[in-house]
Protein backbone atom coordinates (compact mmCIF):
# COMPACT_ATOMS: atom_id res chain seq x y z
CA UNK A 1 0.00 0.00 0.00
CA UNK A 2 1.74 3.45 -1.11
CA UNK A 3 -0.56 6.24 -0.19
CA UNK A 4 -0.89 10.16 1.26
CA UNK A 5 2.63 10.73 0.20
CA UNK A 6 2.64 14.89 0.79
CA UNK A 7 4.68 17.75 -0.84
CA UNK A 8 4.83 16.74 -4.52
CA UNK A 9 5.78 13.36 -4.01
CA UNK A 10 4.85 10.68 -6.04
CA UNK A 11 3.43 7.09 -5.42
CA UNK A 12 6.66 5.21 -7.44
CA UNK A 13 8.79 7.23 -9.24
CA UNK A 14 11.30 5.46 -11.57
CA UNK A 15 14.43 6.99 -12.96
CA UNK A 16 16.45 4.51 -13.77
CA UNK A 17 19.81 5.10 -16.29
CA UNK A 18 20.69 1.10 -17.24
CA UNK A 19 20.13 -0.52 -20.47
CA UNK A 20 17.21 -2.34 -19.37
CA UNK A 21 14.44 -1.89 -16.64
CA UNK A 22 11.82 -4.77 -15.88
CA UNK A 23 8.66 -3.56 -13.25
CA UNK A 24 6.57 -4.98 -12.05
CA UNK A 25 3.20 -3.72 -9.89
CA UNK A 26 1.06 -6.23 -8.91
CA UNK A 27 -1.76 -6.08 -6.32
CA UNK A 28 -0.78 -2.48 -4.99
CA UNK A 29 -2.74 0.29 -3.75
CA UNK A 30 -0.93 2.93 -4.86
CA UNK A 31 -3.80 6.31 -4.12
CA UNK A 32 -3.82 9.62 -2.87
CA UNK A 33 -0.41 11.12 -3.41
CA UNK A 34 0.29 14.39 -4.45
CA UNK A 35 1.54 13.69 -8.00
CA UNK A 36 1.26 10.61 -10.38
CA UNK A 37 0.74 6.95 -8.83
CA UNK A 38 3.54 5.64 -10.72
CA UNK A 39 5.69 7.65 -13.06
CA UNK A 40 8.69 6.09 -14.98
CA UNK A 41 10.59 9.35 -16.71
CA UNK A 42 14.30 8.96 -16.48
CA UNK A 43 16.35 11.66 -17.41
CA UNK A 44 18.10 9.89 -19.96
CA UNK A 45 15.76 7.27 -22.15
CA UNK A 46 15.81 3.86 -21.41
CA UNK A 47 16.48 1.40 -24.16
CA UNK A 48 14.74 -1.71 -22.87
CA UNK A 49 11.30 -1.54 -20.86
CA UNK A 50 9.07 -4.38 -19.64
CA UNK A 51 6.70 -3.03 -17.51
CA UNK A 52 3.83 -5.23 -16.00
CA UNK A 53 1.31 -3.57 -14.15
CA UNK A 54 -1.57 -5.80 -12.97
CA UNK A 55 -4.48 -5.99 -10.84
CA UNK A 56 -3.46 -2.67 -9.23
CA UNK A 57 -5.67 0.57 -7.45
CA UNK A 58 -4.51 3.80 -8.38
CA UNK A 59 -7.30 6.24 -7.49
CA UNK A 60 -7.14 9.92 -6.56
CA UNK A 61 -3.48 11.07 -7.05
CA UNK A 62 -3.76 14.69 -7.91
CA UNK A 63 -0.57 15.27 -10.17
CA UNK A 64 0.37 18.43 -8.67
CA UNK A 65 3.46 18.56 -10.14
CA UNK A 66 1.92 18.77 -13.61
CA UNK A 67 3.20 15.38 -15.21
CA UNK A 68 1.63 13.67 -18.25
CA UNK A 69 -1.32 11.63 -15.93
CA UNK A 70 -1.73 11.69 -12.37
CA UNK A 71 -2.53 7.75 -12.50
CA UNK A 72 0.24 6.18 -14.36
CA UNK A 73 2.57 7.51 -16.11
CA UNK A 74 5.41 6.24 -18.48
CA UNK A 75 7.62 8.32 -20.78
CA UNK A 76 11.25 8.32 -21.88
CA UNK A 77 12.03 4.79 -23.73
CA UNK A 78 13.31 3.28 -27.02
CA UNK A 79 11.78 -0.34 -26.50
CA UNK A 80 8.56 -0.77 -24.63
CA UNK A 81 7.16 -3.75 -23.85
CA UNK A 82 3.68 -3.00 -21.80
CA UNK A 83 0.90 -5.57 -19.97
CA UNK A 84 -1.20 -2.73 -17.92
CA UNK A 85 -4.31 -5.41 -16.93
CA UNK A 86 -7.12 -5.45 -14.85
CA UNK A 87 -6.39 -1.97 -13.15
CA UNK A 88 -8.50 0.54 -11.56
CA UNK A 89 -7.78 4.27 -12.40
CA UNK A 90 -10.21 6.33 -10.84
CA UNK A 91 -10.43 10.33 -9.98
CA UNK A 92 -6.62 10.66 -11.17
CA UNK A 93 -5.68 14.40 -12.10
CA UNK A 94 -5.34 15.09 -15.90
CA UNK A 95 -5.67 11.12 -17.05
CA UNK A 96 -5.48 7.99 -15.41
CA UNK A 97 -2.90 6.50 -18.32
CA UNK A 98 -0.06 8.37 -20.53
CA UNK A 99 2.39 6.47 -22.26
CA UNK A 100 4.33 8.03 -24.92
CA UNK A 101 8.33 8.92 -25.68
CA UNK A 102 9.86 11.69 -27.42
CA UNK A 103 12.89 9.41 -28.64
CA UNK A 104 13.59 9.80 -32.00
CA UNK A 105 11.48 6.39 -33.13
CA UNK A 106 10.36 4.47 -30.07
CA UNK A 107 8.78 1.09 -30.44
CA UNK A 108 5.82 -0.13 -28.36
CA UNK A 109 4.03 -3.20 -27.84
CA UNK A 110 1.39 -2.81 -25.32
CA UNK A 111 -1.52 -4.94 -24.55
CA UNK A 112 -3.91 -3.34 -22.42
CA UNK A 113 -7.59 -4.73 -20.82
CA UNK A 114 -9.25 -4.83 -18.20
CA UNK A 115 -8.69 -1.88 -16.73
CA UNK A 116 -11.24 0.58 -15.56
CA UNK A 117 -10.58 4.71 -15.77
CA UNK A 118 -12.95 7.33 -15.38
CA UNK A 119 -10.41 9.93 -16.27
CA UNK A 120 -9.43 7.64 -19.41
CA UNK A 121 -6.19 6.67 -20.98
CA UNK A 122 -3.77 8.37 -23.75
CA UNK A 123 -1.13 7.08 -25.97
CA UNK A 124 0.89 8.88 -28.16
CA UNK A 125 3.22 7.96 -30.80
CA UNK A 126 5.07 11.12 -32.55
CA UNK A 127 7.67 9.33 -35.19
CA UNK A 128 8.02 5.34 -34.20
CA UNK A 129 5.65 2.12 -33.46
CA UNK A 130 3.02 1.73 -31.16
CA UNK A 131 1.21 -1.39 -31.34
CA UNK A 132 -1.75 -1.71 -29.07
CA UNK A 133 -3.48 -4.38 -28.18
CA UNK A 134 -6.04 -6.30 -28.35
CA UNK A 135 -8.00 -5.60 -31.97
CA UNK A 136 -11.01 -4.44 -29.31
CA UNK A 137 -9.40 -2.53 -26.65
CA UNK A 138 -11.97 -0.12 -26.74
CA UNK A 139 -14.45 -2.09 -25.13
CA UNK A 140 -12.47 -4.30 -22.99
CA UNK A 141 -11.60 -1.42 -20.92
CA UNK A 142 -13.90 1.05 -19.52
CA UNK A 143 -12.99 4.73 -19.90
CA UNK A 144 -12.37 6.94 -23.01
CA UNK A 145 -8.73 5.77 -25.00
CA UNK A 146 -7.41 8.63 -26.81
CA UNK A 147 -4.81 8.15 -29.36
CA UNK A 148 -2.28 10.81 -30.66
CA UNK A 149 -0.32 9.67 -33.83
CA UNK A 150 -0.40 6.77 -35.28
CA UNK A 151 -1.54 3.63 -33.35
CA UNK A 152 -1.80 0.34 -34.62
CA UNK A 153 -4.31 -1.92 -33.06
CA UNK A 154 -3.07 -5.56 -33.33
CA UNK A 155 -5.11 -8.51 -32.16
CA UNK A 156 -2.39 -9.80 -29.61
CA UNK A 157 1.03 -8.01 -28.32
CA UNK A 158 3.49 -10.07 -27.45
CA UNK A 159 7.29 -9.28 -26.97
CA UNK A 160 10.72 -9.40 -25.84
CA UNK A 161 12.87 -6.62 -25.01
Amino acid sequence: QITDNTNFANGIALSHTGTTLHFLALNNDISRNATSGITIYPSTAIPKMVATIVNNTINDNQNVQSNASGGIDIEQFTKLCLDLSDNTLLNNATTGVYIGSTELSPSVCADVSGNNSNTGYTFANDTGVFNLAPLDVDSVNTGTITEIGTITHVSSCSCTP
